[in-house]
């Protein structure tokens, strides 16, 4: 071969090497091909809100190994696609602006329009934050007003999942007469006022879901850990898998058939109706005459379902109760935990107390009654209680520990009443001849709105990491069966969404309004007890506040339609905790009520000071304090006079107490016409104090 053509070759083959050298370098320093197929994560969409001031994350899904350019205000940004397909760009901080256009890259062009950076806040709860706009007061006039086009709504919808989900569906909307309607009304109000304030476009991201307790809010893995969560979590699990949905499945489909048959042209009731007592008549709540064998054996608390399928109706639950020989001829208290809907309770064959259909709430309230001595027997005597249960489950829902019964002030002494009883069914209703011939619902299980986890899966997920200031809650109707978790449920799930999100957001929460009947005299209720979690919450984590609403309820009204109010109350508390305003229109803020700070007692009477105060305590309208109870060692509480002294302090006193131990204000499901004010016009939150580390444990 001639030397010149072998130099030709030679020369050839090294760059040959030498270009495919460069292709392999090229591909190391990023020359990745560009993306096809490009999608974005839900929350993406034009007229969105991105947090202004804050690195964020945008993300989406192409091929694996593909390269996406991201163009934002004259900035780029370049990201490459994982294994798994996703790609993820963080974008340096971008002031508040505004409408700016997107544009995301690859072999194809997408273009995010209408895009404003101003401040984001997620909208979540119960029916209370679900409730819209248009149902609110006054909600017809403020949506013809809505015209605000830098507030935008998007409305997560709503799936109970059992694995987490990367995407929802929901699209950004322009604030307009057309769009408010048909938003949460406590987001529309909140963000208004905020808007009106702060002068930033707002974006209000709501996920709510009527009738769901905090545990379908709280990740699986974090119940799971927790031996008081988990019994929660088996019972669902019971459902699905144990011996219980083998009826349960037998009766849904039963009620299928009666439904697929049913003339749907006649009207349906809308609950059952109670045909009366019969039980009563057949001797069942006396000692003696009744056959065993006629009874089933059944552990409390439980709900009726667990063992006679899906029905309503009424069921009897007796148990013998063998007391201390020194307990007769004593009057007793006895506490049955929330009860689902209404029972009538009697002792040794004598009523001792009911809650019925006059109780405004009656799921809710704890049972506690009172047996006269006169009664109590030595030896054996005999309790038994008739459930009603209108629809819906219905049966025993509180606590083990909520079920016992002790001598009037001797609470120490309690003997625990959970556990093995007898039940039979008396009345047997079709719990599917509701509402206007509604087609049977399966039984419940993982899709189901208070499946543990479901909702943090299939709406929260789907939103980490978009980047948010805060989180406006409004839930806990739904936990008044469990309100003594709350006070660790809630704290314990705003932590785990913070670590998920990886920014510690502020958190605002509504503390839940007066609600149910009045009671005639000092009672402790689930609600208080929730209220008293809620109020709490700051103390246990940072960047959090409590909205107080007790002032803003409806006695028959679980869904109190003076939504504006609440609103306001969340935008004061964002202004002053969250943005750090000190003045609104020349005044100083405050931004919420009176608290509980200290007790004392001096000459017979409870010196309660509170802070918060704004300038001064005050009695809102005429006449007295009103709602303060008051109990001394044997923890019996009494109605109080209450006197406010000084621009802090309120004096608690009462003939009936003279060594004061512990003091309760607005301590009730239905405080209604409490009336301690600050001078600003914001409520006193309920509290309970004591002069010891925690309340007598025989308080009522």
């Amino acid at each position: 071969m001639p030397a010149r053509n072998l130099i030709i070759l030679l020369m050839a083959a090294i760059t040959a090497v030498f270009v495919g050298g460069c292709a392999e370098w090229n591909r190391l320093i990023g020359e990745e091909p560009p993306a096809k197929n490009i999608k974005m994560a839900s929350l993406f969409q034009d007229n969105m809100v991105l947090q202004r001031d804050t690195p964020l994350l945008i993300w989406g899904w192409c091929e694996s190994g593909h390269k996406v350019e991201l163009e934002i205000i004259g900035q780029k940004y370049h990201a490459v696609a994982d294994s798994q397909g996703r790609w993820e760009i963080k974008l340096d901080p971008i002031p508040s602006c505004g409408p700016v256009t997107m544009i995301v890259r690859g072999k194809e062009e997408l273009k995010i329009k209408n895009v404003m950076f101003g401040e984001v806040w997620l909208c979540a709860g119960q029916s209370n934050m679900a409730m819209k706009l248009k149902s609110c007061r006054n909600g017809d006039k403020e949506a013809a007003l809505a015209n605000y086009s830098q507030i935008r709504f998007f409305q997560v919808d709503n799936v109970s999942a059992v694995a987490p989900r990367t995407e929802c569906k929901g699209n950004w909307q322009v604030c307009t007469p057309e769009t408010a309607p048909n938003f949460s009304g406590v987001g529309y109000f909140f963000g208004r006022d905020l808007h009106r304030n702060i002068n930033v476009a707002i974006g209000l991201i709501e996920v709510s879901w009527g009738g769901t307790s905090i545990e379908a809010w709280m990740p699986w893995s974090l119940q799971t850990a927790d031996p008081e969560y988990k019994r929660h979590i088996d019972k669902w699990k019971r459902y699905v898998t144990g011996s219980e949905r083998a009826p349960l499945d037998h009766a849904y489909q039963e009620a299928l058939k009666r439904w697929e048959k049913m003339d749907k042209s006649q009207p349906g009731p809308q609950r059952h109706a109670d045909s009366g007592n019969r039980g009563f008549a057949l001797g069942w709540a006396l000692p003696e005459g009744q056959d065993p064998t006629e009874w089933t054996d059944v552990k409390l608390p439980a709900d009726i379902e667990e063992y006679f399928g899906d029905i309503d109706g009424a069921v009897w639950f007796r148990k013998k109760l063998t007391l201390p020989p020194e307990w007769a001829g004593k009057t007793l208290i006895l506490e049955l935990g929330t009860i689902d809907d209404y029972d009538e309770t009697y002792f040794n064959g004598e009523s001792v107390g009911e809650i019925g259909l006059a109780n405004a709430g009656a799921r809710e309230i704890a049972r506690e009654y009172r047996v006269p001595g006169k009664m109590v027997k030595p030896g054996n005597n005999l309790l038994a209680i008739r459930v009603f249960d209108q629809n819906g489950k219905g049966g025993f829902t509180g606590r083990p520990d909520n079920m016992k019964i002790f001598p009037v002030n001797r609470a120490a002494e309690a003997i625990r009443i959970d556990g093995t009883w007898q039940a039979r069914v008396e009345q047997q209703l079709d719990p599917f001849a509701l509402g206007s011939h509604a087609k049977p619902v399966p039984p419940p299980g993982p899709g189901d709105r208070n499946w543990p986890s479901g909702i943090r899966s299939g709406m929260i997920a789907p939103l980490i990491p978009y980047v948010i200031r805060g989180v406006i809650w409004y839930q806990g109707e739904s936990n008044a069966s469990r309100a003594d978790l709350y006070h660790r449920q809630l704290p314990e799930m705003v932590k785990e969404w913070r670590k998920a999100w990886g920014i510690d957001f502020s958190f605002l929460t509504v503390q839940l309004p007066n609600y149910g009947v009045q009671s005639p005299i000092p009672e402790n209720h689930p609600w208080s007890v929730i209220r008293e979690a809620q109020m709490s919450l700051p103390s246990q984590i940072t960047n959090a506040a409590t909205a107080v609403t007790i002032d803003l309820g409806e006695g028959n009204n679980l869904h109190p339609k003076d939504k504006e109010q609440v609103g306001f109350r969340l935008a004061m508390l964002a202004l002053d905790k969250v943005y750090g305003r000190k003045f609104n229109k020349g005044k100083k803020i405050v931004s919420g009520g009176p608290e509980f700070e200290s007790m004392s007692v001096k000459d017979g009477k409870a010196i309660i000071r509170f802070r918060n105060i704004g300038n001064g305590l005050k009695v809102k309208g005429d006449g007295s304090l009103r709602h303060f109870a008051i109990a001394g060692k044997d923890g019996y509480f009494h109605w109080a006079n209450a006197q406010i002294e000084g621009k802090d302090t309120v004096a608690v006193w009462s003939g009936k107490v003279s060594d004061p131990v512990t003091v309760r204000y607005a301590w009730a499901a239905n405080p209604e016409g409490c009336n301690l004010f600050n001078e600003e016009g914001f409520p006193a939150s309920p509290f309970r104090a004591t002069m010891t580390a925690a309340p007598p444990a025989n308080s009522q």
